[in-house]
């Protein structure tokens, strides 16, 4: 779906369901209910504009869709404007948020950044600051207390149940019989999806109201992913992913680079925490934002006071209190003990085994001797795998500039179905071994490298296959003499009825055999169990219709 598209999308769902929430609560009455009903008003009137753009989008494209869609830019003014007049409770101006590691499963710390500076912008928050607490420790660490608090109540003795729908869950016999394998695959993950949210739904109402380390756990269920807020997800992954170059070509860019922006102008980012102040623009870049000048407050946030070494305690360790604590001329990270042991390795002023230097790194920053140590052999061992990587890349590269072709096993790598594995100079050659003119894609390459060996084997298992003896009836040739062939025990044996009685030893031919083969064959086709056959002749031999019982 177009980004423009999607931005409709979202916003009509958005404004759907607040008209929707609006018309459930039937119990408001009075001035509220009038001012609740205009803003409903006008929310009509931007559902019935967006619904005009979407059909007219169809048809427009450059400035002409711009001009499609100030007609709903307007009307969101209006709405905007008329929102105050609900008197709805303000937001908290300073948020806090701890977490027990990185941003989240399948979040990076870049999309988890851009999310906080737009919920920052919408909510006009003055402050917002995010901080990793420590892993393993819940002693300081508050996410891990609720993660704790969380698995109580989730584990109240009830079964939490996982196949609520059925795999065939509302189909017929007839629809079932009338879909495809395709189609019913289909429909079985339909269904899971679907009991996936109904387990979610479960979970939610037994978390929410169960006991927290400060009150009581709110639960909610967020949207389907299509209905959620934050609807860009996919592109603003794309315009991460890729580097400064290219990010113009990615849909959207105008508005993930102004949000990059931004943050360069409002944020302080340390190795554990991310701070975000308003009007912070003006310490920067010395003059408010546009988005900061819109702000009626004069005064700019002060930063939070990070901790800082008290050295008249020493040898005993702690920090500077609240209030003496200094905040002007910091830079990030300025004492914190794992950011600084990095830079210091990395510049070689703290070495594994350098017990002097670990000593005054531990008075300085106030850490014990033997953390610090252990810290630093870590990061040694970090180092020589990175250098040990580094020279196998590097051999293997120059191994790679000296290989010849017959240095390769391609039939091996064919049979394994690994050719792939081959870099692009590796597979050239293969086609300069040949004499082969082709260029393409890596993907290309193989597959014609696949076709030209396969080529090559199949011929050669032509030419190794032994012919097949030709048979010839008897009656046809009733005179023709057969040598006689060895008898081998271990070989399949194929008895030549030959009609002889039990006192005859000749070899002389019966009209009661049907085939005979060439004379100088000496091998039948492989049986079915892929075993060698020899055909040859059973002395004594008393045909069925001779036998007396």
């Amino acid at each position: 779906m177009p980004l423009q598209a999607l931005r409709l999308h979202s916003l009509e769902y958005q404004v759907t369901s607040a008209r929707e929430r609006w018309e459930e609560n039937r119990n408001i009455e009075g001035s509220e209910k009038e001012i609740g009903d205009n803003i409903v008003n006008v929310a009509n009137c931007l559902l019935d504009c967006i619904s005009k753009a979407e059909t007219d989008m169809k048809q427009v494209t450059g400035e002409q869709l711009q001009r499609v869609l100030n007609p709903i830019l307007k009307q969101c003014d209006k709405v905007l404007r008329r929102i105050p007049s609900l008197r709805l409770p303000p937001v908290y101006p300073r948020l806090l948020e701890l977490t027990d590691a990185g941003p989240g499963v399948g979040v990076s710390s870049a999309e988890s950044r851009i999310r906080i500076l737009e919920k920052a912008r919408v909510y006009a928050n003055e402050k917002v600051l995010r901080i990793h607490r420590a892993r393993e420790d819940s002693g300081q660490n508050e996410a891990e207390r609720l993660n704790a608090c969380i698995g109580d109540a989730l584990c109240d003795g009830g079964s939490l149940k996982w196949q609520i729908y059925e795999t065939l869950h509302g189909l017929s016999e007839e629809e079932v019989k009338s879909l495809s394998t395709s189609e019913l695959d289909a429909h079985s993950s339909k269904v899971m999806e679907k009991n996936a949210w109904a387990v979610a739904e479960e979970v939610c109402l037994r978390i929410d109201d169960s006991p927290a380390p400060r009150g009581y756990i709110s639960a909610f269920l967020v949207d389907r992913p299509e209905n959620q807020f934050f609807y860009n997800r996919e592109y603003l992954k794309e315009y991460l992913g890729v580097i400064n170059n290219q990010k113009s070509s990615v849909p959207g860019h105008g508005y993930f680079s102004k949000l990059e922006q931004f943050e360069s102008l409002h944020c302080e980012k340390g190795e554990l925490y991310m701070e975000y102040r308003r009007m912070s623009c003006k310490e920067r870049n010395g003059q408010l934002c546009q988005f900061c000048e819109k702000d009626e407050t004069t005064t700019v946030p002060l930063p939070t006071r990070r901790p800082y070494p008290d050295y008249g305690k020493l040898p005993d360790f702690h920090y500077l209190s609240w209030n003496a604590t200094p905040t002007n001329g910091r830079e990030p990270d300025d004492f914190q003990p794992r950011a600084q042991i990095k830079r210091l390795f990395e510049e070689s002023e703290l070495v594994s085994g350098d017990s002097e230097a670990i000593r005054r790194f531990s008075d300085k920053y106030i850490v014990p001797e033997k953390l610090v140590a252990e810290y630093v052999e870590h990061l040694a061992q970090i180092k020589m795998r990175k250098e040990k990587k580094k020279e196998e890349t590097e051999r293997e590269r120059m191994e790679r500039l000296n290989r010849e072709y017959n240095d390769i096993d391609w039939v091996g790598l064919y049979n394994s179905d690994k050719l792939s594995s081959l870099r692009v100079d590796g597979l050239s050659l293969y086609f300069s071994h040949h004499k082969i003119t082709f260029k393409g894609k890596k993907a290309e390459k193989v597959a014609m490298i696949k076709a030209h060996i396969g080529n090559l084997l199949y011929n050669s298992m032509e030419h190794q296959q032994p012919r097949q003896p030709p048979l010839r009836n008897v009656h046809q040739q009733e005179t023709s003499s057969l040598s006689q062939m060895e008898t081998d025990s271990q070989s399949d044996i194929i008895d030549r009825v030959v009609g002889s009685s039990p006192s005859s030893s000749s070899n002389e031919s019966s009209t009661e055999t049907d085939f005979i083969p060439e004379p100088d064959a000496e091998t039948l086709p492989t049986s079915k169990y892929g075993r060698k056959r020899a055909r040859v002749e059973r002395d004594n031999y008393v045909s069925w219709d001779k036998i007396v019982f």
